[in-house]
């Protein structure tokens, strides 16, 4: 089975990173971390301005593309207080935007031919989130979302977890001193199917990282 030299599908992602924003969660208040609401403590993001899946081979249809390591995260939080730095908690998760399109596709920004086939579904999006110590939930493991509206957690506890505890720590801390614990990775793949006869034209998606105190 072939695949025309018309039928490329083009899926973008763009990556954002947010501080204390509302859709995420409310944040607390008074505020006990140093400024994640309405913004100061550092929230570095080192990744490409979009991310590019081109399926125009029967091999990438059949074997699906992953893009490694595309997105870092370094967290640097700091607590108000420097003799009560445990009373800083935060959260981090991450969730989708397709701009509004019809239920979970993917924004449709160029079609191609004559618009027959289906539009891809946000499920298609596979997102594995690591560390060196394993603190995000699921580490290591990759995620889909079932919703458009779905929140991702990758540090989400009800408890504080101080830097060394390798735990989903969510208190004051940063990165250059304990790296492990306050950086992420993520990697990103898609593995469609011929049968899926998606209508050939460029998509888009924009994935979103929120940081927020709670």
């Amino acid at each position: 089975m072939k695949i025309k030299q018309y039928s490329i599908v083009l899926l973008s992602i763009f990556i954002i990173s947010l501080k204390g924003y509302s859709q995420c969660y409310n944040p607390t208040s008074p505020y006990k971390c140093l400024n994640i609401e309405p913004g100061g403590s550092e929230f570095l993001m080192t990744t490409l301005n979009n991310v590019t899946f081109s399926f125009n081979k029967l091999s990438d249809y059949l074997g699906g593309i992953t893009m490694s390591g595309t997105t870092q995260l370094k967290l640097k939080i700091k607590s108000y207080s420097k003799t009560q730095t445990d009373s800083c908690r935060w959260k981090l998760v991450m969730s989708l935007d397709n701009n509004g399109s019809i239920g979970n596709n993917w924004e449709l920004k160029t079609p191609y031919g004559n618009g027959h086939g289906t539009v891809p579904d946000i499920g298609l999006i596979q997102i594995r989130v690591y560390n060196p110590c394993s603190t995000p939930q699921l580490n290591n493991n990759y995620q889909t979302f079932t919703n458009i509206n779905e929140l991702r957690p990758i540090i989400y506890s009800d408890l504080i977890h101080e830097p060394g505890s390798h735990d989903q720590v969510n208190t004051d801390g940063s990165y250059i001193d304990d790296y492990c614990e306050y950086s992420f990775t993520f990697d990103y793949r898609i593995k469609p199917t011929l049968s899926n006869n998606f209508n050939p034209g460029i998509y888009e998606l924009k994935v979103k990282f929120c940081l927020v105190e709670y």
